[in-house]
């Protein structure tokens, strides 16, 4: 730092400025010639000494269940560029649930130990907190999910909660097929799923409209196209799939054309979580359209607030999806 100061004839404290991006209003003149200097001299700004002096790692860590899914690689992808604009970098750990507490618990301690200054961990159910509760005493921490009780996490010492209502979404999904005629459903989840509030949602719009035929199938999106195919020629075959996501919704897809179907003509299909795969395929897939990037904007905000230490009324965010009626959707054909 001295030797950049002394080249480009300028005080240390004006260098230091420069090369770490404290001052704007140092001149653009001095600013390239600070720069120029540094260049020549291949001076590299040591940022691991940087975060030491201020006591902080510059990480902050991400608890995701999948990295495969549309939703999960893109949340990821929006976080890293929110968390890079902070000047932080984003690392993360991909936590199998069904494996047990055990494996959670190391994924997790995994990033404690890279000292991270912050976390975000996605729940889809917050009965899973206990898991991680008590590695995180004292972490900022941002939970973002689905389960409708992830809005009392916000209640918990130095953390946020943010919960999209897919429960209502999904109601009003159903509701939409159901005034289009639709009386024989299909729940397509993942295998070995909990109940969530897409599920849960999909019996409370049927029992409450006086609709007493579902199927729910749980099957990994390998296996679905040839389970979907069986059922269609069962004989009382479902005329709405209601999916988990546009992967099971597709998967649904390619079963119901197998068994000689036409979509939306004999069999409509919405998905519980639009991505780009579903807008792409044909016929695209209607389903509920989550505000991704929103939400990831207020995880990223929200957890400034809780590293920064500042106080705020607001601990806990609702956002709501809304339903996206594309041209996998249709009244029942008489």
């Amino acid at each position: 730092m001295i030797d950049v100061a002394e080249a480009a004839g300028v005080a240390r404290s004006t260098a230091s400025y420069v090369l770490n991006g404290a001052d704007e209003s140092i001149p653009e003149v001095t600013r390239q010639r600070v720069l120029k200097a540094a260049e020549e001299l291949g001076y590299r700004v040591n940022r691991i000494a940087q975060h030491m002096a201020r006591r902080r790692s510059g990480l902050v860590g991400l608890i995701i269940p999948s990295i495969r899914e549309p939703f999960f690689s893109s949340l990821t992808a929006t976080l890293n560029e929110l968390i890079q604009d902070q000047g932080l970098r984003l690392v993360f750990q991909v936590v199998d649930f069904e494996k047990g507490r055990d494996a959670s618990a190391l994924a997790l301690q995994e990033l404690i130990e890279w000292q991270v200054d912050g976390m975000v961990v996605h729940l889809e159910h917050a009965s899973d907190l206990p898991k991680f509760q008590p590695l995180l005493q004292g972490t900022p921490t941002v939970y973002f999910g689905i389960d409708s009780a992830m809005r009392e996490l916000g209640g918990l010492p130095n953390s946020y909660s943010i919960c999209i209502d897919l429960y209502s979404g999904t109601r009003y999904a159903v509701e939409k097929l159901i005034d289009m005629g639709h009386r024989r459903f299909c729940f397509v989840d993942r295998m070995f799923a909990r109940n969530d509030s897409r599920r849960e949602a999909t019996i409370d719009a049927l029992r409450s409209r006086g609709v007493h035929s579902l199927v729910t199938l749980e099957s990994d999106h390998e296996e679905v196209p040839q389970r979907v195919e069986a059922m269609m020629k069962s004989g009382e075959a479902p005329t709405a799939f209601v999916c988990l996501n546009d992967i099971h919704g597709l998967a649904a897809f390619r079963g119901i054309r197998n068994a000689g179907f036409s979509v939306p003509e004999h069999v409509s299909i919405v998905s519980c979580d639009t991505s780009w795969i579903g807008a792409y395929a044909d016929p695209s897939l209607s389903g509920i359209a989550l505000p991704l990037r929103e939400a990831a904007v207020e995880a990223a905000n929200l957890l400034k607030l809780a590293m920064s230490g500042e106080e705020t009324e607001t601990r806990s965010l609702t956002i709501e999806p809304q339903l996206m009626l594309r041209q996998s959707t249709g009244p029942v054909q008489c």
